[in-house]
């Protein structure tokens, strides 16, 4: 893959695509070093698959390419660039929730070059952790995930790829007249309620996200039977978690308490009637 990379080096849509399908196995890329390529093409590689890696939102991965981006056997001429992809790939609207913080981002703060130092600064402003001090009192607290919660994020983000992505996209910020953004989507991080409808039986009609009117029609996935309660929950659970979120995740019990309770329902919800829910 090093040597396709390295022969696209100058058609930026092709290495683009390389880039794109290593999902999954970014981590693993980044740490070869092969000879046929030069430094500069493994430093701005090395920030591409960063910044691909980062908009997927996974909270795991992310803190995994801080501990290599922060590892001192690293050439320091990939050390900026990579941090420089983290911080293309992350938002300092919604910053990235991991499960605490980092002890990586003390050793980058306390890197010799000022260059280093800054980029992060800047990681740190787009991630955050239970108990982080920065986080306003409007914030509202995030509790950290369990291990079993943990593995349904983890298997919510294998599933929302099958199921949500060529929709919503990796980065979770939708496509312009087809599908509106979760990430940021109080439609995604308000109501467990509303959003389990939303999935189970779709919607249809006119729904703001932010300051944006959508008209769309969302089919549900109700009649998938290959999801079930604890498939939807995962993936429930990696959206509102994913790309900044900071809501809680989504029990099965919770999926199919609500699945019993609206199993009569035959058409998708329209927004006047989502928004009456509690």
């Amino acid at each position: 893959m090093w040597k396709i990379l390295a022969a696209s080096a100058d058609h930026p849509l092709f290495r683009e695509a390389a880039v794109s399908g290593l999902a999954g196995t970014e981590i693993a890329f980044l740490r070869e070093a092969p000879d046929e390529v030069s430094a500069r093409e493994m430093a701005v590689f090395r920030s591409e698959l960063a910044t691909a890696l980062c908009r997927e939102g996974d909270p795991v991965r992310v803190k995994a390419l801080l501990v290599f981006a922060a590892e001192p056997a690293l050439d320091p001429g990939s050390r900026l660039p990579l941090l420089q992809g983290i911080v293309r790939g992350l938002s300092p609207e919604r910053p990235l929730v991991l499960d605490r913080r980092p002890e990586q981002l003390d050793v980058l703060l306390r890197n010799g070059r000022e260059a280093v130092r800054k980029a992060g600064v800047a990681v740190a402003a787009r991630i955050t952790w239970p108990g982080d001090a920065r986080r306003g009192a409007g914030a509202g607290p995030v509790r950290a995930l369990t291990e079993t919660e943990r593995e349904r994020f983890r298997r919510g983000r294998d599933l929302y790829r099958e199921t949500c992505m060529a929709c919503h996209q990796v980065h979770g910020k939708g496509m312009a007249s087809l599908a509106p953004p979760l990430a940021g989507s109080s439609w995604v991080t308000g109501s467990e309620e509303r959003l389990v409808r939303i999935a189970l039986q779709g919607v249809h009609g006119p729904l703001v996200v932010g300051e944006t009117e959508w008209n769309l029609a969302m089919p549900g996935l109700v009649v998938n039977p290959h999801m079930t309660d604890e498939n939807l929950a995962a993936i429930l659970t990696y959206v509102r978690r994913a790309w900044g979120n900071g809501a809680d995740p989504v029990a099965p019990e919770r999926v199919g308490s609500v699945r019993e309770k609206t199993k009569e329902r035959k058409l998708p919800w329209t927004a006047e009637e989502l928004q009456r829910l509690p």
